[in-house]
């Protein structure tokens, strides 16, 4: 995937009269760095992703992503948003039935999906859990099953809403070693509390403050 730009400008966001973004412009570039939003809870980071992801859309504001034309359909071809919610799983399936449904839900077929599952298994040390039936499973085991279904999906840009909750320090640095080769083939962008993405190489980060104030950026 090219180097892009995603241009924000003047983006307002509110539920219930409550501002929760207000009147932010950012330009977010994508160059073979990993983008980590961090700051205080209740500053915005969710609700900015899932308005990159397509899911909800601002009350004021503008999203261009390079020379695209259409924000809307590019973010819908192109994303995929994990949820830091446990959002999406059916139960009464499998992990390896779950993986293959959500990255469908993408576009992204079953042999493809097949092809990079048991790479990524035996990195997080899950190989195991695929043929569990998904009530069956741990909080970092059902964890494990989102963050394979994002990284087997053929999406190019990933949004992972605080990926590593759940996750043990052997599963976080393995995941950390496979967004340290990911990046140069996809976009990644983590919305993570998680202090341990501090200290890794290649990272852009934006700190927020409330209302979606950016209080720091860089690397």
């Amino acid at each position: 995937m090219e180097d892009i730009s995603l241009n924000i400008h003047n983006l307002k966001k509110k539920y219930d009269d409550k501002p929760i973004i207000n009147n932010l412009s950012i330009t977010i570039n994508f160059n073979r760095k990993i983008t980590l939003i961090t700051g205080m809870n209740g500053s915005g980071k969710s609700t900015l992703a899932k308005i990159i992801a397509g899911i909800i859309l601002p009350d004021e504001g503008t999203l261009q992503i390079s020379n695209h034309t259409n924000f809307s359909k590019w973010t819908k071809r192109t994303t995929y948003y994990l949820s830091s919610a446990e959002r999406g799983m059916f139960y009464k399936l499998n992990s390896r039935q779950n993986i293959e449904y959500l990255t469908s839900l993408k576009g992204t077929n079953k042999n493809d999906v097949l092809k990079k599952l048991s790479n990524y298994c035996e990195k997080l040390n899950c190989k195991d859990i695929l043929e569990m039936s998904a009530e069956k499973l741990s909080t970092g085991q059902k964890k494990k099953v989102f963050i394979l279904s994002a990284l087997c999906s053929n999406c190019q840009l990933l949004l992972l809403d605080e990926p590593t909750n759940g996750l043990d320090d052997e599963s976080f640095y393995a995941f950390i070693e496979i967004l340290a080769k990911l990046r140069l083939e996809k976009k990644i962008v983590l919305i993570s509390h998680d202090k341990r993405f501090l200290d890794m190489p290649n990272i852009e980060r934006i700190i927020f403050e409330k209302n979606g104030e950016i209080y720091w950026e860089g690397c």
